[in-house]
């Protein structure tokens, strides 16, 4: 993709989530930075905090170990390089807030198919921090929703036991899988 399909795709993405009654109803809301391949969110992050919800994005420690913790994003939040090539809160100042306390997470990646499994880049880290959601009989929260282009479906991706499924992926023109009510 041009990059300015990619903007055009991202933004169609963000419409289509604020739009639904699951952003409507969130009231924190985990998001990233993109990267520069990657979907990007920040129209619809801007949107959520014009609407006072709570934004948290992702804050990496480092190499190990690999855990991710949530940090709060205001006008006030003073931003740092982060691992991977990402940009996080800075930790020092950081109000941080259990994975199991979001409402809603828009969650990158690289790669999906129709079931809801992903391909990141590589660490981990969305499986570690909501690994609780595989013993969950039913979704109640957070509710993980993968952004992509069209182009990133895949017909399958062979799941680990730790994979984490996403509860939705969302893409430029529709959403996976379709049976689910976003």
């Amino acid at each position: 993709m041009t990059a300015g399909q990619r903007s055009e795709a991202s933004m169609r993405i963000c419409l289509r989530i604020s739009g639904s009654k699951s952003f409507r109803n969130a009231k924190r809301i985990a998001f990233y930075l993109p990267l520069a391949d990657e979907v990007d969110c920040l129209p619809l992050l801007e949107h959520a905090m014009d609407l006072e919800k709570q934004v948290f994005l992702p804050q990496l420690p480092g190499r190990y170990p690999r855990t991710m913790d949530f940090a709060r994003l205001d006008e006030d939040t003073l931003l740092e390089n982060g691992p991977m090539g990402t940009t996080q809160p800075c930790r020092r100042d950081a109000q941080v807030i259990r994975p199991r306390e979001i409402d809603l997470v828009i969650t990158p990646l690289v790669a999906f198919d129709m079931s809801g499994y992903r391909i990141g880049m590589g660490a981990g880290y969305y499986d570690r921090a909501f690994a609780f959601l595989r013993l969950r009989q039913h979704w109640i929260r957070p509710r993980l929703v993968g952004v992509a282009f069209d182009c990133q479906l895949v017909p399958g991706i062979a799941a680990d036991p730790w994979d984490v499924p996403l509860w939705n992926i969302v893409t430029e023109t529709t959403s996976y899988p379709a049976t689910r009510i976003f």
